[in-house]
């Protein structure tokens, strides 16, 4: 069914109408859905208006939204400006005026087969270090992020407004390569009962501007915005007692961190403005904020100065700690580092009627193995020490934690996250939402040939891989090597006093003999392996004339670590590629020079050495070299190099020969402006 509307004045009752009137159920997949299938739709047909009443005869603001951002189904946003409205909005992007300013715009939502509709909404860019305009310095246009405002230009007074959604955060996919990091986090929240997350699901967003056809600008995340709405949307469920409060965003500003501790707070709170955003911004009762704040300021004064038996009865009555638990279990199974606990970053508190503060979590595209200099190893990270390296400390949880029930609590809801018996975190209900969601977006995840991407721009566009799910080149989501899920569980399991799985492996040598214990041997099979395991540390293979690639799981993946039983299969390189073969049992490496491989003759050859970093690239060094002693023209060596984690070039007549395009699978990267031959084994 299909109803569509314009949306002027009353488009916030209509919205909530067309929800009571032709609510989709969820369809029946591997994700976690919102059940209301038992709730009987009521109101007026989809062929009459239906008065105002009705609202309160339908659904509630909560099922609304929760159709609305059902991450099941893909919505499509289509955005009409006027080229007028287009120019002021990079012009206003360009020019630093990123919080306030909007432009009108017409909006379509398309969604479980119905349309909204509405004239005049206000759009802006958004964002904080990820802010940029949709149109580069060459007037190419190019993924933003944007925030759609209902009632921008909208008079607010219509009849039951206070129960209307007024707009969507979409968020392009940053440095979110697997497309699904935010997604999965705000769906775990939901599934583990963390009600005071966002809800968010995905969208095509389209953009006509002007006379133009419209843009196809790609998958983008529709994200609920934390505003006074979301507070009135867990009203309903009777989730906040009231929406009278304070909500405060908190933010890691150019004034600082926003880690609560009682540091110049007089500066660091107030309200945002077209130049300023506060760490502490008060996104409700603004026109009272020199009252407003000095609840906030208690808080944060308290939090940091009690102690003992005092600080626990206060943090009891102050905090909503047993949310904020399960919150933290959820961010730091996620390996969310730009939150609070390591980041003093990202996060809203709201403070209700009654005075009592919740913790309501928020941008989570840094999450599920995204790492950066903040964070190496998300996936490793020991879940009870996550923020141990943050220079800025963090007292609302390490006050917390510091209390025994409390932390026996937080590990409780760690334990239950990895329980594959709950379908929460574990390895194959995490693949199967994922999958799922792939399924969804897979063919649409390009935008238009003229919209260009962050990873275009950073020339990586090839880095996105709905396939294997890589959040970043260390972790993986879905094949079986360096897998988030598995080594994030490992880590929580080390961490909690659980029990670490142990695996069967098989292992093929595909050609080659095995050597060592395991000599003549066809296959080796190997029972009761410890999670992480390298699988060349549990046995060791050689073929004449070829050199050891690893071990390779179904995939095709080289699998460094043992995360699941199964077979791992040898593969093998002709050693005269590499210009070197490894005897994995002596340690021994050999290396050979072919004069051809560069277009030289063997009479041309002064002198060939082996200069790299296991002798500090030291060119007079000869403590390596190759010789043509059986006059076959090509020139060899072995050697016992100190370190198994080598690179090097050839020192040909003095000067250096390194990897040729022929080499160039197995040289590092460009980027870093060399080609040296890496060895592998």
């Amino acid at each position: 069914m299909n109803t569509n509307f314009t949306f002027i004045r009353h488009f916030f009752i209509t919205f909530l109408i067309c929800f009571a009137i032709a609510c989709t159920p969820t369809t029946d997949s591997g994700t976690n859905k919102t059940n209301n299938d038992d709730k009987e739709n009521s109101g007026a047909n989809s062929n009459n208006q239906a008065s105002s009443s009705d609202i309160e005869k339908a659904v509630t603001r909560s099922e609304a939204l929760d159709e609305l951002f059902d991450n099941t189904t893909l919505g499509i946003i289509t955005l009409t400006i006027t080229q007028d409205q287009w120019d002021e909005m990079v012009s206003n992007t360009k020019s630093g005026n990123k919080k306030t300013v909007y432009v009108k715009s017409d909006f379509k939502y398309e969604k479980n087969g119905k349309t909204y509709e509405m004239n005049d909404i206000g759009v802006r860019n958004r964002g904080n270090s990820s802010y940029r305009a949709p149109v580069d310095d060459r007037g190419n246009l190019q993924q933003a992020h944007f925030k759609l405002k209902f009632d921008n230009f909208i008079d607010d007074d219509a009849h039951h407004a206070k129960k209307a959604l007024k707009g969507i955060n979409l968020k392009f996919m940053l440095n979110d390569m697997s497309y699904v990091q935010e997604v999965y986090s705000y769906d775990l929240f939901k599934c583990f009962g963390v009600w005071t997350a966002p809800r968010c699901s995905y969208a095509k967003l389209y953009i006509k501007i002007g006379d133009k056809e419209a843009t196809y600008f790609g998958i983008y995340k529709a994200i609920e915005p934390v505003s006074k709405q979301f507070i009135k949307a867990r009203i309903d469920t009777a989730k906040f007692s009231n929406d009278a409060g304070n909500l405060w965003k908190c933010l890691y500003q150019s004034g600082g961190p926003a880690n609560l501790k009682n540091e110049n707070l007089n500066t660091k709170i107030g309200v945002d403005t077209d130049s300023h955003t506060p760490v502490y911004s008060l996104k409700t009762n603004e026109e009272n904020l020199n009252q407003e704040k000095e609840q906030l300021i208690t808080f944060i004064k308290d939090l940091n100065n009690k102690t003992g038996s005092d600080f626990e009865t206060w943090i009891e009555n102050a905090f909503d700690v047993d949310l904020f638990l399960k919150t933290l279990a959820v961010s730091v199974s996620c390996g969310m580092w730009d939150d609070y606990w390591r980041n003093s970053n990202n996060y809203y508190l709201y403070f209700n009627k009654n005075g009592k503060a919740f913790f309501i979590p928020y941008d989570y595209d840094n999450s599920l193995g995204a790492t950066n200099d903040i964070m190496q190893d998300p996936a490793e990270k020991n879940p009870l020490e996550w923020g141990k390296d943050n220079p800025k400390g963090a007292p609302l949880v390490t006050k917390i934690l510091a209390i025994s029930k409390y932390k026996e609590k937080y590990k409780e809801y760690l334990q239950k996250l990895i329980d594959p018996s709950n379908g929460y975190f574990d390895v194959n209900s995490s693949k199967q939402r994922i999958n799922y969601w792939y399924d969804l977006i897979r063919e649409f995840s390009s935008p238009d040939h003229n919209v260009s991407t962050y990873f275009e721009k950073d020339g990586a566009k090839n880095r996105w891989d709905l396939n294997e799910g890589k959040p970043s080149d260390k972790y993986s989501l879905l094949s079986s090597s360096n897998n988030y899920f598995d080594l994030r569980t490992a880590a929580i399991i080390q961490a909690t006093g659980g029990q670490s799985p142990v695996y069967t492996v098989t292992f093929d040598p595909n050609g080659g003999n095995f050597t060592g214990d395991n000599a003549g041997e066809t296959t080796v099979t190997i029972e009761k392996v410890a999670m992480g395991k390298n699988p060349q540390d549990l046995v060791t293979a050689k073929k004449d004339g070829f050199t050891l690639l690893g071990w390779y799981g179904d995939n095709d993946e080289k699998v460094t670590k043992i995360t699941f039983s199964g077979t791992l299969t040898a593969k093998w390189q002709n050693s005269a590629l590499f210009g070197y073969s490894v005897d994995t049992e002596s340690k021994m490496i050999t290396f050979t020079f072919d004069p051809k491989m560069y277009g030289m003759t063997a009479a041309e050859i002064e002198s060939v050495y082996i200069w790299g970093n296991f002798n500090n690239w030291n060119t007079e060094n000869k403590e390596y070299p190759l010789t043509n002693e059986d006059n076959s023209g090509i020139f060899s060596g072995t050697f016992d190099l100190p370190s198994n984690a080598s690179e090097f070039k050839y020192g040909v007549n003095g000067k250096w020969k390194g990897a040729d395009d022929r080499l160039s699978d197995y040289a590092l990267p460009e980027e870093y402006g060399t080609d040296n031959i890496i060895i592998k084994w």
